[in-house]
């Protein structure tokens, strides 16, 4: 249902309310309709601090892919990335091969949410999360995603 936002919840804390989770071993299947296409990292990534978005994450100091299966069209997209104990990262982003976010320090517990506009064409969002080789690693709280 694309008349409302949708959310994803990555880490391996509790379920923010009316989100989808993701795991580390979330993998995309046609079935599913979303999950990694690229990732390796095995920590749970729970804090146990704040709100259930902010309290756990993926991360992870490669390069990671994630993708949603949607209808073509124009989407706002907004991450959401933090760390609740520790200042952290955030990765180059990048939207259907587009770059749309350039990589930054985040402080802790003060979660950044950029929001994109991208254009899906081929029937699935693709997300990419880029090390541009200098961070130690970095964290992915949630995305959102809504129709325009």
């Amino acid at each position: 249902d694309l008349d409302r936002p949708i959310g994803f919840d990555f880490g391996a804390g509790p379920i923010m309310e009316g989100f989808s989770a993701i795991r580390n071993d979330t993998r995309y299947s046609p079935e599913r309709g979303y999950g990694w296409v690229k990732y390796d990292n095995v920590w749970k990534g729970d804090r146990g601090v704040g709100d259930h978005l902010i309290r756990d994450y993926c991360s992870g100091g490669e390069d990671r892919e994630w993708v949603v299966a949607l209808p073509d069209g124009s989407y706002t997209v907004t991450v959401v990335m933090v760390d609740t104990l520790f200042d952290h990262f955030a990765p180059d982003i990048y939207l259907e091969g587009e770059q749309v976010f350039e990589n930054r320090s985040i402080r802790v517990n003060e979660p950044i949410r950029p929001s994109f506009q991208t254009q899906v064409s081929d029937g699935r969002l693709t997300c990419e999360f880029i090390n541009p080789g200098h961070l130690p690693y970095f964290a992915l709280n949630g995305i959102i995603i809504e129709r325009n």
